[in-house]
């Protein structure tokens, strides 16, 4: 499966791990690959949707992400349609993760 990430980039799912590749036009993209033990939650984001066919969502690691090739912090921002995010909660479920939820 693959989601948008950051509008330009995909989720792989592979393995119990989740892997970001940021295919953009930016000066540093963005690659990275963390296990789904690593997360915390995924949530919405708030404010109002603009796009019914996609929802915002934050993935919330327990971890930093700059060590694994990510960004800083411990968040990654994501738009994705409903049968991906709904994909994505059940493999993280299924390989350990955390799949808490909430706005």
């Amino acid at each position: 499966m693959t989601a948008a990430f950051n509008d330009q980039a995909q989720i792989i799912l592979s393995g119990g791990k989740l892997e970001f590749i940021d295919v953009g036009p930016r000066k540093k993209p963005a690659h990275f690959t963390i296990g789904t033990d690593k997360v915390l939650s995924v949530g919405s984001v708030g404010g109002a949707q603009v796009d019914a066919a996609y929802c915002d969502q934050v993935i919330k690691f327990n971890e930093g992400l700059e060590p694994v090739g990510g960004p800083k912090g411990k968040k990654v921002y994501v738009r994705m349609k409903m049968p991906e995010l709904v994909a994505l909660l059940g493999y993280i479920h299924a390989n350990g993760g955390k799949v808490q939820t909430g706005g």
